[in-house]
């Protein structure tokens, strides 16, 4: 279902859809859960912020007494801190895969009480300390370009709400809730837990993470230059991936939702990446839907995780020890180029290729190369340590 649900989403019917569903994110009613997320919201749109749960401060009073006197030692004990955490909450998880994926992960597993739940129940008591300065971070809103950051520690925070469902939803932003995948989802939980396993552990590094938004003035009227030369590269052989390419740009063939499906039972190269660099996720929080000229750049997000297989074969594999350097803005020097990915392909009728397919093809690929272009624009950006937010008319 997974699979087909994508090629669905990516065929050649998706541009007319992906335009209708982007008109309905627009007025908050997107069929990707926009009803859910409406919800779920408790921010002032016109503010173009998300507020963290610390900034109510009698919600918060309850959150951080619950969290300070509840000892978690069984799974009942689990659901109903997690229940009392949310209790307007509409939805009821079982978290089944969460249980089979604590019992199948050997040593990790059995500190999942002892260590991994109090830790994550800490790093939720520390938002006030991490975002002292505010109480809520600013959207990365369609059709301006704008960069933020955050350091490890902010992303490890963020995570830890998101995985009680703290959270808030901007209006046209995917929804950043681990009870979903914690119900349905085993291998996408088990490197969730390594993850905060890791942190536990080793401790949180002092570095940063940096996301970025490009917006392109004027897509329509890009004229790739149809003279420009390809730079060398290579073609390796299967078993090599790009989780594993070294010094290079990764390429995000991405939802238009960034991170699409992670969350939600998705498991094809987009969701693997967000998977072992759980960083990435917090860009679900606050960049909102993707516009046809628009990328999403995440700079500096640590690999924690390895894997095997893919869609339905994914498996989680142990432990990944990310010795990339750091740049000198203390990201890990690694740049990941999100740009919303269609298929495009022709179809042979009766031995010939069909016209209108044809047609379909070019402007596909005229698509693909303004995706690139822009996204390379975005790398430069990155490169080049420009301001954080950006002027929008010196965007080309």
């Amino acid at each position: 279902k997974e699979e087909g649900e994508m090629e669905e989403k990516d065929g050649p019917s998706a541009p007319s859809k992906r335009k209708k569903d982007q008109e309905k994110a627009m007025e908050g009613e997107s069929e990707q859960g926009g009803e859910k997320r409406s919800r779920r919201c408790k921010n002032d749109s016109s503010k173009h912020m998300i507020d963290l749960p610390h900034s109510d401060g009698q919600m918060w009073v309850r959150i951080s007494k619950i969290l300070s006197e509840t000892k978690v030692e069984k799974w009942d004990d689990f659901e109903k801190l997690a229940s009392d955490l949310n209790p307007h909450k509409e939805e009821t998880y079982r978290y089944k895969a969460l249980y089979k994926a604590v019992d199948s992960m050997g040593e990790e597993g059995k500190k999942f009480f002892s260590k991994i739940l109090p830790f994550v129940q800490e790093l939720i008591l520390q938002l006030p300390v991490q975002f002292a300065d505010a109480k809520s971070i600013p959207l990365l809103r369609q059709g301006y370009p704008a960069k933020l950051t955050l350091t490890a520690h902010q992303c490890a925070v963020i995570l830890a709400c998101a995985f009680f469902d703290l959270l808030p939803s901007g209006r046209n932003c995917p929804e950043l809730a681990f009870a979903g995948v914690f119900s349905r989802c085993e291998e996408h939980s088990k490197c969730l837990l390594h993850y905060f396993f890791r942190l536990a552990v080793g401790g949180i590094s002092e570095r940063n993470v940096s996301f970025h938004r490009l917006v392109l003035k004027n897509a329509e009227e890009f004229e790739p230059q149809e003279d420009t030369k390809l730079t060398e590269f290579k073609v390796l052989p299967v078993g090599h991936m790009i989780e594993d390419a070294d010094g290079c740009l990764q390429a995000d063939f991405a939802n238009e939702w960034i991170g699409g499906g992670v969350l939600q039972a998705g498991c094809v190269q987009e969701e693997i990446l967000f998977l072992e660099k759980p960083e990435c996720l917090c860009s679900m929080l606050f960049c909102e839907v993707m516009l046809a000229n628009e990328s999403i750049t995440l700079v500096g997000a640590e690999r924690f995780s390895k894997h095997t297989g893919y869609a339905r074969g994914f498996k989680y594999a142990g432990d990944f020890k990310d010795k990339t350097p750091l740049d000198p803005k203390r990201r890990i020097s690694n740049v990941i180029i999100a740009f919303d990915a269609i298929v495009a392909f022709s179809v042979l009728v009766k031995g010939k290729m069909k016209d209108e397919r044809i047609i379909f093809l070019t402007k596909n690929l005229d698509w693909w190369r303004v995706r690139q272009w822009m996204s390379l624009y975005t790398y430069n950006l990155c490169k080049n340590h420009l301001s954080a937010i950006m002027d929008a008319d010196s965007v080309p």
